[in-house]
């Protein structure tokens, strides 16, 4: 009897040893389930993961070089125009954030409308003494150079993406988009119109890296 009960505790332990090890290989071996981002209930928290999206351009220096200085021998160019324009990091970070802040408040998800960002590219109206606000508090140089400003953009159809108001209201997921003609409200829009910080180049380039 007593070597009955010796065998029996060797094999409850040999059990529970087995189980115990069954479990953890279990648990080390076990891939966490792939969740896709969601919608946030807070829209002051509209951040989402991109770490599995392609990773950006990556070309040779010449190539890049080249591509400016085609682009500063383009025939016709007004004399010293910008050949390039400066944005702050938190202001495009700010800018997108809020284009992805006016979705989330109309309980929307931002990918679904497969969010985009038009670049067009201008020249500035008079600038300086005398000029509209808030083309007033930039330098009198700036007047007729090249710039650039961006508006947010959703999709409509396939490989067509409507600009739309980002601070307008809007019903059933649909931004409402900005006429290609005819009158418009203020539109919300990031151009660089910062003051003493050298948004165009020229007339400040120190630090771009393709001007010569």
């Amino acid at each position: 009897m007593k070597k009955l009960c010796v065998i029996l505790n060797v094999v409850l332990i040999g059990m529970l040893v087995f189980i115990a090890c069954n479990n953890k290989t279990k648990q080390q071996g076990e891939t966490p389930p792939v969740t896709q981002p969601t919608q946030p209930d807070n829209c002051n928290n509209v951040c989402m993961d991109y770490s599995s999206n392609p990773d950006y351009t990556i070309l040779e220096a010449a190539v890049v070089r080249a591509m400016a200085r085609d682009y500063r021998n383009t025939p016709n160019l007004p004399d010293n125009d910008a050949h390039s324009v400066w944005f702050e990091l938190d202001a495009m970070k700010k800018f997108i954030w809020n284009i992805e802040k006016s979705i989330c408040a109309q309980n929307c998800n931002a990918r679904d409308l497969k969010l985009g960002v038009r670049i067009y590219y201008a020249r500035y109206p008079q600038t300086g003494e005398g000029a509209p606000e808030p083309f007033a508090d930039l330098p009198e140089e700036y007047s007729g150079k090249h710039t650039v400003f961006m508006v947010p953009t959703y999709e409509v159809r396939s490989n067509a993406n409507q600009d739309f108001y980002m601070d307008k209201p809007f019903a059933n997921c649909t931004p409402i988009g900005i006429p290609a003609d005819g009158p418009t409200d203020p539109i919300g829009l990031l151009m660089p119109l910062g003051k003493n910080h050298g948004a165009l180049c020229p007339p400040v380039c120190d630090g771009a890296a393709f001007e010569n």
